[in-house]
């Protein structure tokens, strides 16, 4: 049955991507009337265009939020325009009696307590299995797994020794769900991860993908080094060592289609291109460093 409630969707891009908003969007309309919906995000990054047409097609207002390098991390804005705005909005709109809140970052915390002292109603839709989701469990609010786009549930398809012999022999009958972790799974994960990440380490890498499971970690961090040996992944230095998809490498090249570099490890490089503040990995960094 669908409540009488007047409620405000509030999305961290960042923290949202690969997530179908059209199951969010449904769900949420059964809480009441949607009189308010924004996204934040640095609108700027390419790999955002099309998500960027879906929320203009959907009416959800984007709020563009910049980003920057700033000693070896992206400085992002949209989480501080996030939280000022969601205040901003419980003393200018009081009818407002649902916020939903679609992210998978642990910062919100303060902010969800703050809507909650105001005697509204705090709903959270997150990957609980990503990044510090698993922490918002804790923190006593409804919260609901996030539904995923169709495309990024599909098992990743399983590479033929007959078909690619530069791209196989890399699985791991531990890997989520019972398949193994082939190749193709690791880059589409690493490539994800660039795209949501201000700065990849290579631990960080492998907590990301095991998701937290401690079985898994030993598997996916063997995996991830065999994949820096062989050039499928590359390191580089910005003031600390971090690692990145070589997307010139044709085993990346038959995944995502291209070997366009993009990530945001590549923006921070070419943001101090000429400055010598961005150094690309020729082997100087050592796995030892980069486990660290």
């Amino acid at each position: 049955m669908k409540r009488n409630e007047k409620v405000a969707v509030f999305l961290d891009v960042a923290n949202s991507e690969g997530l179908s908003l059209d199951q969010i969007l449904s769900q949420v309309s059964e809480f009441g009337q949607i009189k308010e919906a924004r996204a934040y995000g640095d609108f700027r990054q390419e790999h955002l265009t099309n998500l960027a047409i879906e929320l203009y097609a959907k009416g959800i207002q984007m709020v563009h939020c910049p980003s920057w390098p700033n000693g070896g991390w992206m400085k992002r804005s949209d989480d501080r325009l996030l939280e000022k705005d969601i205040r901003g909005l419980l003393s200018k709109q009081p009818s407002i009696s649902t916020y939903v809140l679609v992210t998978s970052d642990a910062d919100i915390i303060p902010t969800c307590h703050d809507i909650r002292e105001e005697g509204k109603r705090v709903v959270l839709y997150s990957l609980l299995g990503e990044k510090l989701g698993w922490i918002l469990k804790l923190c006593g609010f409804e919260i609901r797994e996030a539904p995923r786009r169709a495309e990024t549930q599909k098992p990743a398809r399983q590479f033929n020794h007959e078909e690619d012999a530069t791209v196989n022999n890399h699985g791991t009958e531990n890997g989520p769900n019972g398949h193994k972790y082939t190749t193709e799974q690791l880059v589409r994960e690493i490539d994800h991860l660039e795209k949501t990440s201000r700065y990849l380490a290579f631990m960080q890498a492998v907590g990301r993908i095991a998701r937290g499971n401690e079985t898994l970690t030993k598997e996916v961090k063997q995996q991830l080094s065999k994949l820096v040996q062989e050039g499928i992944v590359e390191n580089y230095t910005f003031q600390m060592p971090a690692i990145r998809l070589n997307r010139n490498h044709p085993a990346v090249i038959s995944v995502l289609g291209n070997g366009e570099k993009t990530g945001q490890g590549y923006e921070m490089e070419l943001a101090l291109a000429g400055v010598g503040a961005a150094v690309r990995g020729k082997g100087e960094i050592s796995m030892k460093e980069l486990e660290q």
